[in-house]
């Protein structure tokens, strides 16, 4: 072979390193922009994956409250236990959170009882005042019971008004320690005491339980409210433990409605005194 000839070939194949390297760049380029295609419809499917199932999620949820709600009126539509106790005319019933005044009424007029109703509310005790104006076996304390006496700022929210939670809408209320208030009006025995006052539950029995006024009390209806305080369930369930010392329960329905009935063989002698007498 010629000098040439091998000068030719050498010259022939410079030539076509270069579109070689165009090529195999295309297809590089192709093969990672696939990639790049492929990477991005996955998390494309990802990102849309994660938003179906937690709205899926938030479909099927139901929180833990709204369970405990529907057992209670799937045991009790007409919630007939809160109403049916052992009580003659005679009877003091005391109802802390009057709102309007409609378990008072209700328990009136199934046992012709006494009605003590206690409704901080200012404007809401008036028309419970108005209210039963003519019928002088219920009686209405625009106060509340508490662990000490005092004043305090409770947000207004109709029969959810609270003093745990903060609202624009608010006013001023009197609060009575419980001890005080039951010795100076000479009350020795209550057929019934309803505790529905949005967090201050749990005050209100500590000081009842520290100063063993719950041995003058033969049932107490209490509803603790979860989210209105810090340590709810903790809390509720110290009170729940100091009570079965001196009473049992007739229903429970954790942070919907509950009653504690006296112990016989811890219930107290004295007689009951009725406000209307």
């Amino acid at each position: 072979m010629h000098l040439a000839d091998h000068t030719s070939g050498l010259t022939s194949n410079k030539a076509q390193r270069p579109q070689l390297r165009k090529k195999d760049t295309l297809e590089v380029n192709m093969s990672r922009n696939l990639i790049k295609a492929c990477r991005r419809s996955s998390s494309w499917i990802v990102v849309h994956a994660r938003r179906l199932l937690s709205y899926i999620e938030r479909r099927l949820y139901v929180a833990p409250q709204a369970v405990r709600v529907h057992q209670w009126w799937a045991a009790d539509p007409q919630e007939q236990q809160r109403y049916e106790y052992d009580l003659t005319s005679d009877s003091l019933v005391f109802d802390l959170g009057g709102y309007r005044g409609d378990w008072a009424s209700d328990m009136f007029a199934r046992h012709m009882c006494c009605v003590e109703v206690f409704e901080p509310v200012p404007h809401y005790a008036q028309d419970i005042e108005t209210r039963f104006a003519n019928n002088p076996k219920i009686k209405v304390h625009a106060l509340g019971l508490a662990g000490q006496s005092g004043e305090a700022s409770i947000a207004i929210s109709d029969d959810r008004s609270s003093l745990y939670v903060a609202n624009e809408d608010a006013c001023q209320i009197k609060l009575v320690e419980a001890k005080a208030f039951l010795e100076e009006r000479g009350f020795s025995r209550i057929a019934l005491m309803k505790i529905n006052i949005e967090g201050g539950e749990y005050e209100l029995l500590e000081h009842l339980l520290d100063h063993d006024l719950v041995r003058h009390i033969d049932n107490l209806q209490v509803q603790f409210h979860e989210s209105l305080v810090a340590n709810a369930a903790e809390r509720m369930q110290r009170k729940q433990q100091r009570l079965t010392k001196t009473h049992e329960t007739t229903y429970q329905f954790p942070f919907v409605w509950e009653n504690w009935r006296i112990k016989s063989e811890t219930a107290q002698t004295a007689g009951t005194r009725c406000a209307a007498a």
